[in-house]
């Protein structure tokens, strides 16, 4: 009978206190975008003879956050539709700064010997081809430090083998061709606040 009552049974911890399920924890609170559809173009940095890698940030490349909350978690995600550099390889990085202050590096590989730290590197022209390119996607959770009303923001750093050039949105041979090798891509670099 639809007019009956019903009796709905709710979860119990044991000890006569009724779970909710209506926690925000986990919740997405707010989205952040940064689009940028213009082109990259940047001078390398030497970081294939043996010496220590400098790294730069890539221009656009970058997103701002202010969380709501405190304790939020802060998803993000770097989402480049065209990546190409002049050389071997180029090692990358991201880092968070929080209310204007000191860039850190953040999401490094653990420190062994001599062995540099990066994120993750991109293949480039010599192991490709001068026209050839890769799209380019990095995802983490990261857990900052900051005041509610502190905006964060992380940005991309790359540091390229024998100071090769790098490009985003568009490959080393710029050529003015109809060819989808040669097209000009879009990139997104998003971030999301997460509940703690």
């Amino acid at each position: 009978n639809p007019a009956s009552d019903r009796t709905l049974k709710l979860p119990s911890d044991g000890d006569g206190t009724i779970l909710t399920t209506n926690s925000s924890v986990g919740k997405i609170l707010q989205v952040v975008s940064n689009e940028k559809s213009d082109t990259v173009s940047m001078s390398g940095q030497n970081g294939g003879d043996g010496s220590a890698l400098t790294f730069q940030n890539v221009s656009g490349i970058n997103v701002t956050i202010t969380p709501t909350a405190a304790s939020s978690k802060i998803h993000v995600e770097f989402c480049l539709g065209k990546v190409h550099h002049s050389g071997n390889s180029t090692g990358v990085r991201f880092t968070r700064s929080v209310a204007g202050g000191t860039a850190t590096a953040i999401k490094l590989g653990d420190a062994d010997g001599n062995r540099s730290r990066v994120t993750t590197n991109i293949i480039g022209q010599n192991q490709i081809n001068e026209t050839h390119s890769e799209s380019f996607n990095f995802t983490f959770i990261d857990t900052p430090s900051y005041s509610v009303g502190q905006a964060i923001v992380y940005q991309m750093q790359v540091c390229t083998e024998d100071s090769s050039n790098f490009y985003v949105n568009r490959n080393v041979n710029n050529d003015n061709q109809v060819y989808v090798y040669r097209a000009r891509a879009f990139s997104n670099i998003i971030a999301m606040e997460i509940a703690a």
